[in-house]
């Protein structure tokens, strides 16, 4: 997919710190009206007031200051170090070829408190460039994911989906397409959000979102090479965290320098955690004769998990290989990680690492 020169240095100026996803989730407690959710889901939480205010100041070092220096920020699904973070947001702005960013404005749609620690807001955001005496202005739909610890909130990822040229969704089709919003409730975000937006897809995983069978979304499977079937439900109900790797095995256009890195990477997690703990799987849908091409190249010490048809890459709309999702003893995703970036290895197993621990003492 190409996308104009203007629209990737506008990207490269704000970090990319973009999104386009539905609203995760019903609303949390007891059943209310329609318009109190709506009510409750449109007003913007304090703290997401000062990130707002702090976001559109523009100031890198203000910025910064909401990205944690254990969990760092998943952008465009790739997850960076706070370091590489801070460093990517100031090169965009040196870099920017499209003006000099004169406004930036955010616009709060709705959010939602996701499980214990986490809080998705659905945002405008409107970049104004001045260029030869001429404003313009930019307005992309978003969504920012925050994890709070010890009631302090942090940005943890932020995505940009690129559009389809030509294509045009509103917004009461996307949430349609999300099918986890009660209609009921989508009935008044429709209304009052009146808004329409670029098409785009796949919609990306985002972090704190429940993958287990008490939610709305599409099962999480796949295949043993013995032919029996795994499930995403049976971890939980073994009370074991779960860590899928998708990757290509022949159908990969990586080098075989990065194939075999990400290999021993794979195996890797075998000797660090072992089998007893978590749940990992080489998780592929290709077929079985790649697994044993693989097995006979020297690599026999991860398990596969053979992905049928690609159904679970569509369930979960994992769009790029490899990409890497630590889900918790309870169905939650806790990290995630795509494309070829050692450098975020170390902040993937911090996660496994937490999320062995809490299994183990629950």
């Amino acid at each position: 997919m190409i996308m104009a020169p203007l629209a990737y240095s506008i990207i490269n100026l704000s970090l990319g710190f973009l999104l386009l996803q539905g609203f995760i989730g019903g609303p949390s407690g007891t059943a209310v009206n329609p318009q109190e959710a709506f009510q409750r889901a449109t007003t913007p939480p304090s703290a997401f007031l000062a990130f707002n205010e702090d976001f559109s100041s523009g100031d890198p070092d203000r910025f910064i200051s909401w990205i944690h220096p254990s969990y760092g920020l998943v952008r465009n699904g790739v997850l960076f170090s706070l370091d590489e973070a801070s460093e990517e947001f100031r090169m965009g702005q040196r870099n920017s070829e499209s003006g000099e960013l004169t406004g930036l404005n955010v616009h709060f749609n709705f959010g939602e408190y996701v499980g214990d620690n986490h809080f998705q807001a659905d945002c405008w955001v409107e970049y104004v460039l001045a260029s030869g005496g001429v404003e313009n202005v930019y307005r992309f739909h978003n969504i920012f994911v925050f994890r709070i610890i010890n009631s302090g909130w942090y940005l943890v990822q932020s995505e940009y989906v690129m559009a389809d040229s030509g294509t045009v969704m509103s917004l009461d089709t996307a949430l349609e397409q999300q099918q986890n919003i009660p209609p009921e409730l989508q009935q008044f975000v429709v209304q009052y959000s009146d808004v329409g937006m670029v098409g785009a897809h796949p919609w990306p995983l985002l972090l704190g979102s429940t993958l287990s069978s008490d939610t709305n979304l599409h099962p999480v499977e796949g295949e043993l090479m013995n032919g029996r079937t795994w499930t995403l439900d049976f971890a939980v109900e073994q009370n074991k965290p779960t860590v899928l790797f998708f990757l290509s095995l022949i159908n990969s256009s990586v080098s075989p320098e990065r194939f075999d890195a990400q290999m021993e990477f794979l195996e890797g997690l075998y000797d660090t955690f072992g089998r007893e703990d978590l749940y990992i799987f080489g998780t592929t849908d290709e077929n079985r004769e790649h697994v044993k091409w693989v097995g006979d190249s020297g690599y026999v010490e991860f398990a596969p998990l053979l992905d049928i048809g690609s159904a679970m890459h569509a369930n979960m709309n994992i769009d790029n290989h490899p990409y890497i999702v630590v889900i918790d003893k309870d169905g939650i995703i806790v990290g995630i990680a795509k494309s070829h970036r050692p450098e975020s290895w170390p902040l993937i197993e911090e996660r496994i690492r937490e999320v062995v621990a809490a299994s183990s003492s629950g």
